[in-house]
């Protein structure tokens, strides 16, 4: 457990060793790139706007699109900052968010996800305390668009973005999740950011009325907080720091689920191979444990669903499993 600290407004502060707590300056940090997802972008900038205070910014980093910065700038004016992305690719997004903005914290959020009530301040508490502890991240609870899929079991979640497992309150973790995360700006930028090869180029497009993903390397935070950990610093886990994410029907498609589990498993080889073998391998035996344990914990009480969902359920995450391995084995065999 980590003690979490607060702060207080006023003449009353916090103080750690030698070093005087302030109020931090929060940077939230939005990535979008089409005119498809406007709606989603504004319901999560509005979601930060509510609990913004003055020590606090959006900026919302966006792939060249004309017309979206025109739509943004008229609706919120001042409120946010826009910042234009020459180049593809999420990873780069979120670098050159960091490079602009002016926050001693820089957070993350998707452009389909809302802030939970108080995520802004969550974040401020769970990094103004111990300064070994470099990031925070919290619960992803899934927003399901039409109705639920009650087959689809939490244990799998990974693959929607949202929290899959249980967590206890305040502690640490290995790594952030991407679509909720928050990190101390100097010890992010002093590692160099989030590695570009990796999330590279992941969107959605709507061909032949059907909506698709080409996914590509994925895990940038995974390798990045692996850096945060290398280097000493520390993940906590909080509640306060609370997001939901939109689950389109698409997204659990069999196609798109496969083609999302093959670059998982492919982008964890990839991950394995920057650090020293031993090293690597290490690094990565929470995801293997995980795996090796997935279907055992198909059976918790949680995943209620009748005859044919169940099948489904551990058909799909077989199906998984197999592709995983398959992409994982590929870049193995097939990188040099």
């Amino acid at each position: 457990m980590v003690t979490v600290y607060r702060f207080y407004y006023g003449d009353e502060y916090l103080l750690y060793g030698k070093h005087l707590a302030y109020l931090m300056r929060i940077s939230v940090i939005i990535s979008t790139y089409g005119m498809d997802r406007i709606e989603d972008t504004f319901q999560s900038v509005n979601s930060i706007l509510g609990q913004k205070d003055s020590d606090s910014e959006i900026l919302v980093v966006i792939d060249r699109n004309a017309e979206l910065v025109a739509i943004l700038r008229e609706h919120f004016g001042d409120a946010i900052r826009i910042v234009v992305s020459d180049k593809k690719g999420l990873s780069r997004a979120r670098n050159l968010g960091v490079k602009h903005a002016k926050g001693d914290i820089v957070a993350f959020i998707d452009d389909d996800a809302t802030a939970c009530d108080g995520w802004v301040e969550g974040i401020r508490s769970a990094l103004s305390g111990d300064p070994k502890i470099g990031a925070c991240t919290g619960p992803i609870f899934p927003e399901w668009l039409g109705e639920e899929q009650k087959w689809f079991p939490k244990e799998l979640n990974w693959m929607i973005s949202c929290t899959y497992s249980d967590i206890e309150d305040g502690a640490f973790v290995d790594t952030a999740f991407g679509t909720n995360m928050a990190f101390r700006r100097e010890i992010l930028v002093g590692l160099g950011g989030f590695h570009t090869k990796l999330g590279a180029v992941q969107k959605w497009k709507k061909i032949k009325g059907k909506w698709v993903t080409k996914t590509g390397l994925v895990g940038e935070e995974r390798h990045l907080c692996l850096k945060f950990r290398k280097a000493g610093y520390l993940i906590v886990h909080s509640p306060e720091v609370a997001i939901n994410h939109k689950v389109y029907p698409y997204r659990v498609v069999f196609k798109n689920l496969l083609d999302r589990a093959y670059w998982e498993g492919y982008s964890k080889g990839y991950i394995e191979n920057r650090f020293p073998k031993k090293e690597g391998e290490a690094a990565l035996s929470t995801e293997q444990n995980y795996l090796a344990g997935l279907f055992s914990n198909l059976h918790k009480p949680h995943n209620t669903c009748g005859l044919v969902d169940k099948i489904r359920m551990y058909a799909m995450t077989g199906f998984v499993l197999a592709v995983v391995m398959f992409g994982y084995g590929k870049f193995k065999l097939t990188s040099r």
